[in-house]
């Protein structure tokens, strides 16, 4: 996706004058009243319920099983940390001290 050439190779008189302050790409072509919606509304969210009304039950088993990896392993992770004595801000700023190139010496 190219945004600000006009045609050809960039240069000359072929660029943009001005500000692209968002653009999206569609897999389809949208209906005039989803052009007049994007244009008023922006981007949005969609919600957890939204997202859920329109999954397949194959999708939904999906999604489950990933949110049940995905808590494994922040747990998982939360587990490493605290193993590794970082759970602590102290622990914290002390790791990234030692990990700065040059050290300043406070008298």
């Amino acid at each position: 996706v190219l945004f600000g050439n006009r045609h050809g190779k960039p240069g000359g008189n072929r660029l943009l004058a001005g500000q692209i302050r968002g653009a999206r790409l569609h897999d389809r072509a949208l209906s005039p009243e989803e052009v007049a919606a994007e244009a008023a509304g922006g981007p949005r969210e969609v919600s957890p319920a939204e997202l859920a009304a329109v999954l397949t039950p194959e999708e939904t088993a999906a999604r489950v099983r990933f949110q049940a990896e995905l808590a494994l392993a922040r747990a998982r992770l939360a587990a490493l940390e605290r193993r590794a004595g970082l759970a602590t801000p102290w622990a914290e700023l002390a790791h990234a001290l030692f990990n700065v190139k040059e050290f300043i010496f406070i008298r």
